[in-house]
């Protein structure tokens, strides 16, 4: 079992492919930060997001993502730290 965060949430976008620049501009950012993990869109538009890393940087990646990225808005975010039974070596954007 790894320590996760795990946050569900909704991004308002004024682009033509809000979800899909979403999970492009996580990932990046989960990347730069050296997490690993996964973003996914759910079926009600939100997109969900597992992180795991450092504490530190996952505290700074849960910054970020409440920013969200250039013109748009995060919204309605939820997050909760659990134990996830996978470790990740990578991050990955999930259909």
């Amino acid at each position: 079992m790894t320590r996760s965060l795990n946050c569900v949430f909704t991004g308002k976008s004024t682009s033509a492919i809000p979800g899909g620049e979403f999970k492009e501009w996580i990932m990046n950012e989960a990347k730069n930060l050296s997490l690993t993990g996964w973003v996914r869109s759910l079926h009600d538009d939100r997109l969900e997001v597992l992180i795991q890393g450092t504490e530190e940087n996952i505290q700074l990646f849960r910054v970020h993502l409440l920013q969200g990225p250039p013109l748009s808005k995060v919204e309605n975010m939820e997050c909760k730290w659990i134990e996830y039974e996978k470790s990740f070596s990578d991050f990955e954007v999930r259909q």
